[in-house]
Protein backbone atom coordinates (compact mmCIF):
# COMPACT_ATOMS: atom_id res chain seq x y z
CA UNK A 1 0.00 0.00 0.00
CA UNK A 2 2.70 2.40 0.58
CA UNK A 3 4.32 2.40 -2.56
CA UNK A 4 0.83 3.26 -3.90
CA UNK A 5 0.52 6.08 -1.52
CA UNK A 6 4.17 7.66 -2.67
CA UNK A 7 3.06 7.34 -6.32
CA UNK A 8 -0.28 9.20 -5.30
CA UNK A 9 1.83 11.82 -2.96
CA UNK A 10 4.33 12.52 -5.93
CA UNK A 11 1.13 13.06 -8.67
CA UNK A 12 -1.55 15.14 -6.42
CA UNK A 13 -3.30 17.27 -6.58
CA UNK A 14 -3.21 15.92 -11.05
CA UNK A 15 -5.10 12.51 -9.93
CA UNK A 16 -7.62 12.58 -12.16
CA UNK A 17 -10.82 10.47 -13.04
CA UNK A 18 -13.01 11.30 -15.81
CA UNK A 19 -11.89 14.91 -15.36
CA UNK A 20 -12.26 15.01 -11.95
CA UNK A 21 -9.62 15.07 -9.12
CA UNK A 22 -9.45 12.10 -6.98
CA UNK A 23 -9.18 12.27 -3.54
CA UNK A 24 -7.26 9.97 -0.90
CA UNK A 25 -10.19 8.39 0.62
CA UNK A 26 -10.96 7.29 -3.28
CA UNK A 27 -7.18 6.39 -4.09
CA UNK A 28 -7.00 4.30 -0.99
CA UNK A 29 -10.12 2.26 -1.95
CA UNK A 30 -8.34 1.88 -5.17
CA UNK A 31 -5.86 0.35 -3.97
CA UNK A 32 -7.09 -1.65 -1.04
CA UNK A 33 -9.19 -3.14 -4.25
CA UNK A 34 -6.00 -4.10 -6.71
CA UNK A 35 -4.54 -5.32 -3.17
CA UNK A 36 -7.30 -7.82 -2.85
CA UNK A 37 -7.00 -8.58 -6.28
CA UNK A 38 -2.87 -9.43 -5.72
CA UNK A 39 -3.90 -11.78 -2.75
CA UNK A 40 -6.12 -13.93 -5.33
CA UNK A 41 -4.33 -14.10 -8.15
CA UNK A 42 -2.94 -17.73 -6.61
CA UNK A 43 -6.19 -18.69 -6.27
CA UNK A 44 -7.74 -17.37 -9.91
CA UNK A 45 -4.02 -19.14 -11.16
CA UNK A 46 -5.39 -22.51 -9.67
CA UNK A 47 -8.97 -22.10 -10.72
CA UNK A 48 -7.97 -21.56 -14.07
CA UNK A 49 -6.09 -25.13 -13.68
CA UNK A 50 -9.01 -26.69 -12.86
CA UNK A 51 -11.17 -25.23 -15.68
CA UNK A 52 -8.29 -26.82 -17.90
CA UNK A 53 -8.37 -30.29 -16.62
CA UNK A 54 -12.11 -30.28 -16.87
CA UNK A 55 -11.99 -29.23 -20.16
CA UNK A 56 -9.56 -31.79 -21.14
CA UNK A 57 -11.95 -34.10 -19.30
CA UNK A 58 -14.90 -33.28 -21.60
CA UNK A 59 -12.63 -33.49 -24.50
CA UNK A 60 -11.79 -37.02 -24.11
CA UNK A 61 -15.10 -37.80 -22.96
CA UNK A 62 -16.65 -36.35 -26.14
CA UNK A 63 -13.97 -37.64 -27.96
CA UNK A 64 -14.62 -41.43 -26.42
CA UNK A 65 -18.27 -41.68 -27.87
CA UNK A 66 -19.24 -41.44 -31.81
CA UNK A 67 -20.41 -38.27 -33.04
CA UNK A 68 -23.91 -39.03 -33.24
CA UNK A 69 -23.88 -39.74 -29.76
CA UNK A 70 -21.72 -36.53 -28.45
CA UNK A 71 -24.47 -34.43 -30.44
CA UNK A 72 -26.92 -35.54 -28.32
CA UNK A 73 -25.45 -35.42 -24.90
CA UNK A 74 -26.63 -33.32 -22.57
CA UNK A 75 -24.73 -31.03 -19.66
CA UNK A 76 -26.23 -33.63 -17.17
CA UNK A 77 -24.24 -36.26 -18.79
CA UNK A 78 -21.45 -34.86 -19.32
CA UNK A 79 -21.23 -33.80 -15.42
CA UNK A 80 -21.81 -37.24 -14.13
CA UNK A 81 -18.90 -38.75 -16.30
CA UNK A 82 -16.28 -35.66 -14.99
CA UNK A 83 -17.73 -36.87 -11.52
CA UNK A 84 -17.42 -40.67 -11.67
CA UNK A 85 -13.62 -39.64 -13.32
CA UNK A 86 -12.72 -37.27 -10.77
CA UNK A 87 -14.18 -40.23 -8.26
CA UNK A 88 -11.43 -42.31 -8.96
Amino acid sequence: MGCCLEVYSKHWPNVMRGGQPVNIDIAVDEIEGMLDLEDLAPRIKELRAHQQELQKQRDHFLSSVNSEASESLDTDTVIGYVKELDSN
